[in-house]
Parts: C-alpha cells; sequence; structure tokens
C-alpha cells in the first residue's frame, strides 16, 4: 500500500494493526471511526538468544504451568484485592506500574474490581487517557481518539494492543471521520461517500469490520442435531451448551475455545490445552468404559447457562456493544458468550463433572447404537 490512497473502516484490533502499518507508507490514510479502540501499548523490546536460551531452560516451565492458575490464562493474574480498599497514591502508583509493563497487565494484572466498580473503573479511563493525550498533538484527535466522557466502561470490550498507533495519527498524511458524526451512505466505485457529501477516493478500502465472533464459525457449518435442526437455528433462540464444550441434541460433538468457555477471557492457547486435555480423557474413558455416545442433558445444559449469565451480569459489560454479547452483529442476539468466572472456576466445574463419571451427560453403551467413537 506504500504511496497509495488507502480508506480503512473499522478501528477493532484488526483495524489498530493495518493503521500502525500503512500510515507510516501510505500518500494518504483516511479512518472511519465508529467507537475509539482504548487500545493498550505493548511496550516491546528485543530479546537475546541469550535470554531465551535461559528462560526456556529455567522459566518457561514454570510460566507454562502458572498459566493454569491464573483467572485468564497468563503468567501473570488478577490482584486478589479492590482497588476501592487502596488509597488513591496506591492505585496511581499500580496503574503506572502496571502500564509501564505493558500488553494486557493494565486490565488484566490489575485490582478485582475494576469492571465491577464503576467508580474505579472511571478512575482507570482517566489513567489510560491522560497517557494517550500525551501522545496525541492535535485537540480535534485527541476528542475523537480519547474523548473526556468514556464512550463505554474501560474492560468491557476487547482492548487492542498497539505499538505506535496513535503517533501515527499525528502525521499530515492521516485523517479520522467520526462516523457518529459524519456516516458512510454508500461505497462508490472509486472510494467511500459520507453524509456531508464528499466522496473519499481511494486505491484500496480496507474493512476492518469486525466477525461473528465466539459462536460464529460454529454456527454457519450445516451441523443438525438429532431432532434435525441445524445448531445455527437452535442458537438463533438463546445460546446453549453445556461446560463451553458439548451441546444437547448433537452427541459425540465437542469444541474448544468456543461459546461459554472461558475463550475470550483466557489467554487462547491455555484455553485451548485445557479443553483440549479434558476432552482427550473424556473420550479415553468412553472407549475404556465401552460407551459409544455422549450428549448432555437438557437440565445441566440449562443450569450452565444460568451459571455463565449470572457470572457475566456481575461486571458491566452489557453497559457496551461489543462482540463479548454479540452486539456487533446485525440481528443476533445479546447475551452473554464467555465463561468469565475465570480459568480456576473453569478447570473445577469441568474437572467435577469427569470425577463424577461425566456427570450432566447421557452415556449410552455400545450395545445399543451402531455408532462407535
Amino acid at each position: 500500500m506504500a504511496g497509495k490512497r488507502v480508506g480503512i473502516i473499522g478501528t477493532g484490533a484488526s483495524g489498530v494493526q493495518v493503521i500502525q502499518e500503512v500510515g507510516p507508507i501510505a500518500a494518504h490514510l483516511i479512518v472511519f471511526q465508529r467507537t475509539p479502540n482504548l487500545a493498550l501499548p505493548m511496550n516491546q523490546s528485543p530479546v537475546s538468544v541469550a535470554t531465551q536460551t535461559k528462560m526456556k531452560e529455567e522459566m518457561y516451565p514454570i510460566l507454562f504451568k502458572r498459566r493454569f492458575q491464573t483467572t485468564n490464562g497468563f503468567h501473570y493474574d488478577q490482584l486478589d484485592r479492590g482497588a476501592s480498599d487502596l488509597s488513591p497514591e496506591e492505585r496511581y502508583l499500580l496503574f503506572n506500574d502496571l502500564w509501564s509493563k505493558g500488553g494486557f497487565r493494565y486490565i488484566i494484572n490489575s485490582c478485582n474490581d475494576i469492571t465491577s466498580n464503576e467508580k474505579v473503573n472511571a478512575e482507570m479511563y482517566a489513567f489510560w487517557r491522560k497517557r494517550v493525550l500525551e501522545r496525541i498533538r492535535d485537540p480535534e484527535m485527541q476528542r475523537k481518539l480519547a474523548p473526556e466522557k468514556p464512550p463505554h466502561p474501560f474492560g468491557v470490550k476487547r482492548h487492542s494492543l498497539e505499538q505506535s498507533y496513535y503517533e501515527v495519527f499525528n502525521q499530515s498524511n492521516v485523517a479520522l471521520i467520526d462516523l457518529n458524526e459524519n456516516p458512510i451512505i454508500e461505497v462508490v466505485p472509486n472510494g467511500v461517500k459520507t453524509r456531508d457529501g464528499v466522496v473519499h477516493e481511494f486505491d484500496v478500502l480496507v474493512l476492518a469490520t469486525g466477525f461473528d465472533a465466539v459462536t460464529g464459525s460454529i454456527s454457519q457449518i450445516d451441523i443438525k442435531g438429532t431432532d434435525g435442526v441445524s445448531i445455527g437455528d437452535k442458537w438463533k433462540k438463546g445460546l446453549s451448551t453445556y461446560l463451553g464444550m458439548s451441546v444437547a441434541g448433537y452427541p459425540n460433538m465437542f469444541f474448544p475455545y468456543g461459546p461459554h468457555g472461558p475463550t475470550a477471557f483466557c489467554n487462547g492457547p491455555t484455553c485451548v490445552e485445557l479443553q483440549g486435555d479434558w476432552i482427550i480423557d473424556c473420550i479415553t474413558y468412553l472407549r475404556q468404559h465401552n460407551y459409544a455416545r455422549i450428549d448432555p442433558t437438557q437440565e445441566a445444559s440449562e443450569d450452565w447457562v444460568q451459571r455463565v449469565t449470572d457470572l457475566f451480569s456481575q461486571g458491566l459489560y452489557l453497559h457496551a456493544k461489543s462482540w463479548y454479547t454479540g452486539a456487533n452483529v446485525p440481528g443476533k442476539r445479546i447475551e452473554a458468550l464467555n465463561f468469565v468466572g475465570g480459568l480456576p472456576l473453569y478447570t473445577t466445574l469441568i474437572q467435577e463433572s469427569a470425577r463424577g463419571g461425566y456427570a450432566g451427560f447421557t452415556l449410552t453403551p455400545d450395545t445399543s447404537i451402531q455408532a462407535k467413537l
């Protein structure tokens, strides 16, 4: 895209990544933003071969095991105290320390009430905004990228990580259009037309407009249950799973890193490893005990949905339109799509089922049906 006129619609994770890379090389870049991304600095630095080698020998085994002990599956964890229990000075020093370390630490390695206590949440946003405003020169860009009033509670939408995102908007070749003030009317052959009548001409138009998260990768497959209903149609009436890995009426079907699991609130590899091991152990158990079919009960599924919903409602998540609830897809039902109770609790719950002979499932002996696992 070097030397080209580029337009980018959307400022989610994909948009942030593209903007950082394209801004410095494009002849002109226009970003169309609906909601400012409350992005966090990665603060990356090079790691020498010698350091990597030493870490692999000493630290890696410890860090890998530690992941399964923390709320979000990282090697660092949420603090076991609330920010409201700290003095203003303690909170400032904590926020500043986490900010300097970079990554998701500012939100994940912080106090345990930041997504449930509105006052604390507002203070976290204010600190974030102060740090971001220091990196943006133009007052109008400051207003659009880091508004005085937060667009939503801090931490209830996925935070993107960035290296130079905000500095890009200091460049003379970069413009930002707030779609709340000047929405797109149509895409025309040579660009994009906004409500003010201006046609913005582009050589390249990037649609970083999101995706049908968590459920979409499964519901778009024509998987039918024992009643002949596709899983997509079943979930239109309300998402239903058991343990975030199975669905009643769809026997012998397991999925990792999907709906009602820790998924969006967990380090991906950690979540997949945990669920993958559980699924392997389950299939091994079925074979060893001559079972050919496993299907979650409706009662267990309803209980799981209620647990997921109750945990989700304890936070401020429903105060934002996000893919955490399906609100980014027109017509999609708004509901909790993820288990937000933390990895230790999730591990306890799925292991309790396993230790109880896979409680919550109906197991059918091999002799009663022809299908085999």
